[in-house]
């Protein structure tokens, strides 16, 4: 008889180090298994993938997602430090608030839960600011 359950995929495979160690350990209830978290990420222009060459990670592998996930490549143009850019960042923080949702899995008609905020790297700068720096609480 077995001594054990089979080993269907290497220690190192994904399954075992994403999904299983999720089971194990951090799994959401059912009602949260239906949230999906989003990014909206800006100054990226795309992830360098292929890999190889001096100085860069090796070539990603499908099999096993959590290694090598790529090198960021940063667009160039992009100038957080500009108002234009601050501007257009915290606008599209504010849209994110109030986007609307006819699903019937949405809550309150919007696509963000009403627990739930939207982390805004520029707001949160500006909200430090606002404290610590010109002391308005």
């Amino acid at each position: 008889p077995p001594t054990g359950p089979q080993a269907l995929f290497p220690s190192s495979h994904m399954f075992n180090l994403d999904f299983m160690g999720r089971a194990g350990s951090d799994w959401q209830a059912v009602s949260d298994t239906e949230i999906v978290p989003v990014a909206v990420v800006f100054g990226i222009t795309r992830l360098d993938r292929e890999g190889g060459g001096p100085g860069k990670l090796p070539r990603f592998d499908w099999l096993f997602p959590a290694l090598n996930r790529g090198e960021i490549v940063f667009d160039a143009e992009t100038d957080l430090a500009a108002e234009a850019s601050q501007r257009f960042f915290l606008e599209t923080c504010s849209q994110l608030e109030e986007v609307a949702c006819t699903a019937d899995i949405c809550v309150g008609g919007k696509l963000k839960r009403s627990d739930q905020k939207v982390f805004c790297i520029v707001t949160e700068l500006v909200e430090y600011y606002n404290v610590f720096i010109l002391g308005n609480v």
